[in-house]
């Protein structure tokens, strides 16, 4: 079986990079539109 991978390699600073691994671990920020997202009915689940 043949697999056609797609891939990218970028390369940054070591600072960048800890910047970005920084943003990744802190706790996401609360907003409305998040909420009302994941708190909608399920469209595959009927009541």
């Amino acid at each position: 079986m043949n697999k056609v991978l797609d891939r990218t390699l970028i390369t940054v600073s070591p600072e960048a990079y800890a910047e970005l691994v920084t943003q990744l671990d802190a706790p996401s920020k609360l907003s409305e539109r998040l909420s009302r997202l994941m708190n909608a009915p399920l469209p595959w689940k009927s009541d």
